[in-house]
């Protein structure tokens, strides 16, 4: 009976987060099929926002599409992670940072990412194929594909696979309709 109970509730917090999903399409740049959004994310700046398929945006996650930002198909994105396009200007001491311009940049997260959770990515960031960023991390500058990155700020501590499957894998791209 308990497992039939959690089955049901897993599936109703998966159903709204379509939900949410479908929701949030109406603002997007663009978003795939099999989105996921989990209950109180922030998204600003929304019409700055591509999703591929097959993404899943955890509970409490914070993204920006001030200065665009571009999500790949089959990423997870782990809860309370801040996606971050834009950085306050700081240079005038003659006026408060908070009235000072906003600098947007880029990110963006390419195929088969996986952010674990507390994950910050800053502005002008690009997230290689197939990385796995450890929890706690602070992405500040780009992450190579395949590699397995951790820390504040963020530096390689191994990659996924050698060097030579590496190769061969950047050529291989999963195909959306066949994970329908």
């Amino acid at each position: 009976m308990i497992s039939l109970l959690q089955a049901c509730y897993n599936k109703s917090i998966f159903l709204s987060a379509r939900v949410r999903a479908r929701f949030w399409k109406l603002f997007l740049k663009k978003m795939g099929k099999r989105v996921f959004i989990m209950h109180s994310c922030m998204i600003s700046s929304p019409s700055g926002i591509e999703i591929g398929d097959h993404v899943c945006i955890n509970h409490h996650t914070t993204i920006s599409g001030m200065g665009s930002l571009k999500i790949g198909n089959f990423v997870m994105i782990g809860p309370n992670c801040n996606i971050i396009t834009a950085n306050h200007c700081f240079a005038d001491h003659a006026q408060p940072m908070m009235f000072q311009d906003a600098v947007p940049e880029p990110v963006k997260i390419e195929d088969d990412v996986w952010l674990g959770s507390n994950v910050v990515i800053l502005p002008n960031v690009t997230v290689g194929r197939g990385a796995i960023i450890g929890a706690n991390s602070v992405v500040t500058r780009d992450v190579p594909a395949f590699a397995i990155v951790g820390g504040v700020p963020t530096k390689v501590i191994r990659y996924r696979f050698p060097e030579e499957k590496m190769e061969e894998l950047k050529s291989e791209v999963f195909r959306s309709e066949d994970y329908l």
